[in-house]
């Protein structure tokens, strides 16, 4: 009986883990990058003291929009936006 009990939670922690992984992807859908970049791996420019929730409450500051070496674009992580260089596709 204790084994069922724990191989249910463990199941149960397994299902968790992976839709949150799912989500997180699929987090990105909608935000335009140019051909050949990827939000699955980034580097942070500079996290902003801006609150959010959602990646549309974040808005690139100009200056990293008029910069030509990244694509850059601001993202909502963990609650604060936050300027990221995706990757570019090889």
């Amino acid at each position: 009986m204790k084994k069922n009990i724990i191989l249910l939670i463990l199941l149960t922690l397994v299902i968790i883990a992976l839709s949150l992984l799912v989500n997180q992807k699929e987090n990105y859908k909608g935000i335009d990058l140019p051909a050949n970049y990827t939000l699955e791996n980034y580097s942070v420019a500079e996290v902003l003291d801006i609150s959010c929730d959602l990646h549309s409450d974040c808005e690139t500051p100009v200056d990293y929009a008029i910069r030509s070496n990244c694509p850059y674009t601001a993202l909502c992580l963990k609650n604060k936006c936050t300027v990221v260089c995706p990757s570019q596709k090889i």
